[in-house]
């Protein structure tokens, strides 16, 4: 994961390891959709991964997850099962605790085994970011689920973030970072 995404990483600031590539957006609460589920299928299968993983980098895994639940907060599952297999993974409570569901983290990674992928998801900025490398993105076909960087600003950034940290210069940092490799 690590190789992938910068763990310690919060948006605005640019969370992938790479600077190249694509990106595609969506609403937070999608990640746990089966529509997303589909994408993410797609997205793997694109890229030859035979499994895909997700490791919640916060809360802290250890000072929470593991100390307070005995559990790591991570899955990996095989490419040809995700459809079957991803919602109960994200929603699964250890010892009962509806809290510990990886669906309420408040940042994930996703990240296929072939290195050339990952997903951000930061539930504060309520935004998942799919990185991927390629100019095609067969993921998106058919899905209503990615929209624009300036969508997601004024669809879920804004709303998310009113009151309290919200900055202009955060949501134009976030468009540029997302639109352009440069500003990466």
């Amino acid at each position: 994961m690590a190789r992938l995404v910068d763990p310690g990483a919060r948006l605005p600031a640019w969370p992938f390891r790479s600077t190249e590539g694509q990106v595609d957006i969506c609403e937070y609460n999608e990640f746990s959709d089966d529509e997303f589920a589909s994408a993410l299928k797609v997205l793997a299968h694109a890229h030859g991964d035979e499994r895909i993983s997700l490791v919640v980098v916060d809360p802290d895994p250890e000072e929470y997850h593991i100390r307070d639940h005995g559990h790591f907060p991570c899955f990996t599952v095989p490419t040809a099962e995700i459809e079957a297999s991803y919602w109960d993974a994200v929603s699964f409570e250890p010892n009962d605790d509806p809290g510990a569901a990886i669906l309420y983290a408040d940042a994930f990674a996703i990240f296929g085994d072939s290195g050339r992928w990952s997903v951000w998801g930061q539930r504060d900025w309520e935004v998942v970011v799919v990185h991927a490398d390629g100019l095609t993105r067969p993921w998106t076909e058919g899905a209503d689920l990615f929209v624009s960087p300036e969508d997601a600003v004024a669809r879920f950034v804004q709303p998310a973030l009113a009151g309290s940290r919200w900055s202009q210069e955060d949501a134009d940092r976030f468009v540029a970072r997302m639109s352009d490799p440069q500003a990466r």
